[in-house]
């Protein structure tokens, strides 16, 4: 019995330590602990602002119409392309440059990127053949915030 106490004492101590940290003004935490989610944050906010400055006014063409290489968007608005771009980022947990060079977007060089677009082809055809074209599958249902899919098993 003492034991249980112990260990619940013990984890109830790590969890308070735990939401203390996490309900710290930001100027309070660690550099460590928050510079690089935060340098993270703003330069994708920054990328996703410079792709809807580029945009405006052109929001109803065709993606293809406006952006450089573009395929999976093709026959799509211009429009979705920054709310597409800025939800990956999230869904993967990565930053623009993952797929892309910084401030070259059309460039092909990352095979990163010709692999996004293998995964909205896989993803599209599992929706379309299984789920009547409902997104049902998306990169969430694997990657799960990871640019790999954590290992099943």
């Amino acid at each position: 019995m003492k034991r249980i106490i112990g260990v619940f004492c013990l984890l109830s101590i790590i969890s308070c330590g735990f939401i203390r940290l996490s309900a710290q003004d930001p100027k309070t935490v660690p550099a460590e602990v928050k510079a690089p989610d935060i340098d993270r944050k703003a330069e994708i906010k920054k990328a996703i602002d410079g792709l809807k400055k580029d945009l405006a006014g052109h929001e109803e063409e065709p993606a293809e119409k406006f952006y450089r290489n573009i395929e999976i968007l093709k026959g799509k608005k211009a429009s979705r392309l920054p709310g597409m771009m800025s939800a990956l980022t999230g869904l993967l947990g990565v930053d623009c440059s993952y797929c892309h060079v910084p401030n070259e977007w059309a460039r092909e060089d990352k095979p990163t990127k010709q692999t996004a677009r293998k995964m909205f082809r896989m993803m599209a055809t599992i929706n379309k053949d299984n789920f009547e074209g409902k997104n049902a599958v998306s990169c969430w249902t694997c990657h799960r915030g990871n640019p790999h899919p954590p290992i099943q098993g």
